[in-house]
């Protein structure tokens, strides 16, 4: 019973952050990477968006996702930050789910409990849930990534892998090194074996 009370209470704490954070997300002016969002994405047209973006440094996923959501939402403040602010929530419900399956069998709650308090409690998720920036996708989509990679889905493991690159150079960053760490370990494992 006492476990099951820790839980509940655990529970309404993270959805209190979940529901200040989407509060939060009209609580102040666009700031400035927030207008370069605003920029790059709300255009007339894909084709003008995609235009914009061959003259541009960063990766196109975010952009061409924001694009959409626009034409979804609006084009608003509020728009551009609440497609950040699902993806938080998403994210964090993966990163709920992926830390349960890793966990012992006996310790899955406790597992799950201090994975949900660091997914929708902690200042950096809250931070990236109320602006209108990449970071927010890129953690949700990293997070479906690990899902699939963990699970050995290949395709899905490759599409998310492949979309967090093209949301934002640091999702390269974490799928490369991915891949230098299973390599590592499969030649680690290799020259065991041939031990």
């Amino acid at each position: 019973p006492m476990k099951r009370i820790w839980l509940f209470l655990v529970m309404v704490l993270c959805l209190a952050f979940a529901v200040r954070t989407l509060l939060l997300i009209d609580a102040t002016a666009l700031w400035s990477d927030e207008l370069y969002s605003v920029g790059k994405s709300f255009q007339s047209s894909f084709t003008s968006m995609l235009a914009m973006l061959r003259e541009d440094t960063h990766p196109p996923a975010y952009y061409a996702l924001l694009w959409l959501w626009g034409h979804l939402v609006g084009q608003s403040p509020v728009g551009l930050r609440s497609l950040s602010w699902l993806a938080y929530f998403a994210g964090g419900m993966v990163m709920v789910r992926q830390a349960m399956a890793l966990g012992p069998l006996d310790a899955r709650v406790n597992v799950g409990t201090v994975a949900a308090l660091l997914a929708f409690c902690s200042p950096y998720p809250i931070r990236f849930a109320i602006e209108g920036k990449s970071y927010a996708v890129l953690v949700l989509l990293v997070a479906l990534a690990w899902w699939w990679r963990r699970s050995s889905h290949l395709i899905g493991y490759g599409v998310m892998a492949g979309l967090a690159g093209m949301t934002h150079f640091y999702g390269l960053f974490l799928v490369l090194a991915a891949a230098a760490w299973d390599g590592w370990r499969r030649r680690w494992s290799f020259s065991a074996a041939a031990l």
